[in-house]
This record gives structure tokens, sequence and C-alpha cells, in this order.
């Protein structure tokens, strides 16, 4: 009776939390220069800054007043993004060790000894490139991607998993980015040179 009740409960925890609206993108913390940090979703890239999405609620265009805010390029220190798994590391490891694997075999040996030293060489050799090639996807895993602001708008990361928009912007982040970006424009413009 009482693995019935526990299916039962794990059943209904498993719905319960796939009616809870999961994050469709990345969380990326945002370093400012004065020191603080701030933890949120990018909505979008401009020419001078980026606007940010200051909820978990998922993104609506009533609520941008609320939650969205523009930020400076000059204003941010570092953009930290979750990092995925590489698997270039393991595949490099795997051809490496084949490659070494095949060399060791292929060198002739006069002795049946010596033939078994180097069956046994090859694969400890194939072995270490696999384990290296897997230690290195681990890390790519477990070490942060670290982006300068102008780094971070400029490559836009790799993964579109971690800006909602790309291109293609609605009406009212172009709104925003224009209030903000023509601000800056013309306040360059107001300066009188001498």
């Amino acid at each position: 009776m009482t693995i019935k009740k526990i299916i039962l409960c794990s059943l209904i925890l498993f719905l319960l939390s796939s009616l809870y609206p999961s994050e469709l993108f990345e969380v990326v913390k945002i370093r400012m220069k004065d020191g603080s940090i701030r933890t949120s979703q990018i909505l979008c890239c401009g020419k001078s800054g980026l606007i940010v999405w200051n909820s978990r609620l998922p993104y609506k265009a009533e609520l941008i007043k609320t939650y969205a805010e523009y930020i400076p390029y000059n204003k941010i220190n570092r953009i930290q993004a979750k990092n995925y798994m590489s698997v270039l590391p393991l595949a490099i490891g795997f051809y490496t060790g084949i490659g070494l694997a095949l060399t060791q075999f292929l060198q002739r040996s006069e002795t049946a000894e010596g033939a078994f030293y180097k069956g046994f060489g090859a694969i400890i050799l194939f072995a270490v490139s696999v384990s290296a090639g897997v230690i290195g996807s681990a890390l790519s895993v477990v070490m942060p991607r670290r982006y300068n602001a102008n780094e971070f708008s400029k490559k836009r990361i790799a993964s579109k998993n971690h800006i909602i928009f790309t291109n293609d912007f609605p009406s009212e982040i172009i709104t925003m980015l224009a209030k903000y970006e023509k601000v800056k424009s013309e306040s360059k413009k107001n300066i009188k040179t001498p």
C-alpha cells in the first residue's frame, strides 16, 4: 500500500511542477561597474546598451514598463552566462585515442611479449585520450562564460537561449531602444566644441 502512495504522490508532484511556467531563456549575471550584480534575462541588445527583463514571469508587452530596464554598456563590467557542454574535447580525445592506438598497433613486434605490451599500450593510450576528452567536456559545463559588454553585444552568445529577441524586435522594444539610445545621441550633439 505504501508503494502505491509514493507513486501517486510522485505523479501529483510531477503534474504540479509541469503546470508552473518553466523559464524559456537563461538567466545571466550582470556585474555592474559599481560592484552590484543583477540576475536577469536579456530581452535584446541595442547599439549602446541592452534591455533586461527583471522578472520570472514570461515576457508580455503590457508588463514592459514594470519589469524591463535599459542598461548602457558603459555601466556594465562583465556578463556571466551559463555554459553548455561542448562535445569538441570529447571528440578530439576519442579520435586522438584512435590515432594513437592505431600507430601503436601498426608497429611490428618480434616477440609475443612485445606484441602484448604494444596492445596494452594502445589500450592505455586510447583510454587516457578519451578520459582527457571527458574531463575537457565536463570542465566546459562547470566553467561559466564571462563577456565584456561589447563582446556580448557583438557575439550575442552563440546560443539563442540567452537573448529573447535577437532580431525582429516587437514595437514596444523598438520604442524603448529608440527612447534611450536617441537621448544618448542627442546629448552628444548638444555638446558644443570650442
